[in-house]
Parts: C-alpha cells; sequence; structure tokens
C-alpha cells in the first residue's frame, strides 16, 4: 500500500507550443487513379516537460528537429511523414 506525502516543493514545468509543418505534401485520392490532389500538412500541440535528470529542453528539441527530417511521423513517413519545427515557443 503507498501513502501519499505531502510536499512544499513545487515542480516548474515548462509548457512549449509546437507546430511542425510537412515537408512534403500528402498525397489524396479523391477517387481511384487520383494522383493529382496533394494535401499540405501540419499539427499544433502543446507540450509539457517535467523538469528531470535524464533529458534536458534543448535535446528534447533537438530530438523533434533530427526526428523529422531522418524518420518523421505516420503511414509512409519515411516519404511524407518528415517535417521542420515551425514553432517552438
Amino acid at each position: 500500500m503507498t501513502k501519499a506525502v505531502e510536499s512544499d516543493t513545487q515542480i516548474q514545468i515548462i509548457t512549449r507550443k509546437v507546430r511542425l509543418k510537412g515537408i512534403r505534401e500528402l498525397m489524396f485520392d479523391r477517387y481511384a487513379g487520383d494522383n493529382n490532389t496533394k494535401l499540405p500538412w501540419a499539427i499544433e500541440f502543446e507540450l509539457d516537460i517535467m523538469p528531470n535528470k535524464e533529458i534536458k529542453e534543448q535535446e528534447i528539441y533537438n530530438l523533434f528537429v533530427e526526428g523529422g527530417l531522418a524518420i518523421g511521423l505516420g503511414t509512409f513517413r519515411g516519404v511524407y511523414g518528415k517535417f521542420l519545427v515551425e514553432k517552438w515557443e
């Protein structure tokens, strides 16, 4: 059984507004054989970073930057899921 312990220690959570913008437009088939419809994509979200000894904010930012160029997101990420970090505030 665990017991809750009260503490006066405050944790400074860092919140960043992040916007990732796709490098390549997504292909969208409106109908069979349609290979001409391409959609730009982006995603915007808030990222809460808890202070810890293992990883710093700059390292997380670097992972987004390098991962966006090298790996990407989603299905067919090697082709359509690669992105740039457009905003980190």
